[in-house]
């Protein structure tokens, strides 16, 4: 007898295994996308002409599959594209395993309130093996219709809060149960604001491009993005910025081109050495060294908005590399130098704020990267040189 599995609520958020099912389906709207869509694995050897008679022809599964024409109703493009978006994203951040880690971490969140509340909620899934990521049914005091009252006050409040997933779920005709559902679409940040922690978090500000017309030009918090980037993260990341303006408990720290103060890859000085031609291209960049060191100070302040989390002034890629040339070994391959470009996203963004913010000056990007590359030692140094097989 094969196997058939709702997976609503789940698909999406962990690795499942999916030939353990004979039919696997689920609603996209929970997790990837808007109402109107339902993605469905079917094990090859269930589709087959042989149906029970009046099975309709969306659960016709042979039919369905064998006809020219698959478009059996109007298709909701706008649900379908936005899966599309949505998946693509999820791929950048991880795939499944990341958002396997941010269920539990999600999730944990309010476990945590629940059973450390001295009694006055109380989980019905007592052993937490057995305890659902994606949606959470617990209630206050005892439960089992002896505090009604207190139930539903719970639910006017968080109705006042905007927590439209808050609800009473009816596991029987006197439980005064409440769920609460978290689903991709419910941010971590949702559940951090519920429980008044402060949230900081730190993605890309390569939101703008210098613009030719207007020399010297600093794009401050408040400007419009204006790069011409189509890329999803690039798209997600201004919509983000859009929805935290909701949460009085977040921060978001916009950095650019990170720098760290030895040669690894990912850094920017890493890059740019490895490169085999870097144009003139000018740019503010985040000194890991010298702003990292800040952030424990804007959260213990709770700063909260956005801010760009860069170096004042900015650098010039070919100067860090005519920099780095005076020190690295005669055996370096130094990239080829180009002329100016202004292709790619980056331009000088304001420090005015972050200097505000944790009240002090914000450290001039040029000198610092100076002071890095002054400090590199020869070990790090070394690994410019080309290396020997060990063969």
């Amino acid at each position: 007898m094969p196997l058939v599995c709702d997976a609503s609520a789940n698909l999406g958020s962990k690795p499942v295994d999916i030939s353990k099912y004979g039919v696997i389906y689920a609603a996209a709207h929970k997790n990837f996308s808007t109402a109107g869509v339902c993605y469905t694995v079917i094990r090859k050897d269930l589709i087959t002409p042989d149906v029970l008679p009046g099975t309709p022809t969306m659960c016709n599964w042979y039919r369905f599959s064998s006809a020219p024409n698959k478009v059996w109703t109007v298709p909701i493009t706008l649900s379908v594209w936005m899966g599309q978006l949505v998946m693509e994203w999820m791929l950048e951040r991880g795939g499944l395993p990341y958002f396997e880690d941010l269920a539990i971490r999600r999730s944990d969140l309010l476990y945590n309130l629940i059973d450390n509340s001295s009694g006055f909620y109380r989980c019905f899934v007592t052993e937490t093996k057995f305890r659902s990521r994606m949606q959470v049914v617990f209630t206050v005091r005892s439960g089992i219709g002896a505090d009604e009252i207190l139930v539903q006050k719970f639910l006017d409040e968080t109705d006042k809060l905007g927590w439209l997933d808050a609800r009473s779920h009816p596991l029987g005709i006197s439980s005064d149960a409440i769920r609460i559902t978290m689903y991709n679409p419910q941010p971590y940040e949702t559940i951090m604001k519920a429980r008044g922690i402060h949230v900081t978090l730190l993605g890309t500000g390569a939101l703008y491009s210098a613009d030719p017309q207007v020399p010297g030009r600093v794009f401050n918090e408040e400007d419009p993005p204006n790069t011409t980037s189509k890329l999803v993260y690039t798209e997600l990341r201004k919509k983000l910025e859009e929805l935290l303006v909701y949460f009085d408990n977040a921060l978001i720290l916009r950095t650019l081109y990170p720098v760290s103060s030895d040669l690894d890859s990912r850094g920017l000085i890493g890059k740019l050495a490895r490169f085999e031609q870097v144009h003139k291209v000018q740019t503010s960049v985040t000194v890991l060294d010298d702003l990292c060191p800040l952030i424990p100070e804007l959260v213990r302040r709770r700063t909260t908005g956005v801010l760009n989390f860069v170096n004042s002034g900015m650098v010039t890629y070919t100067d860090v590399v005519s920099d780095l040339a005076k020190r690295a070994p005669a055996s370096w391959r130094r990239p080829l130098l180009g002329q100016e470009d202004n292709s790619r996203a980056a331009a000088e963004l304001g420090v005015a704020r972050l200097a505000a913010a944790c009240g002090r000056e914000v450290p001039d990007a040029r000198s610092s990267l100076q002071r890095m590359i002054s400090g590199l030692t020869d070990d790090e140094l070394q690994t410019l040189a080309p290396q020997q097989s060990p063969l």
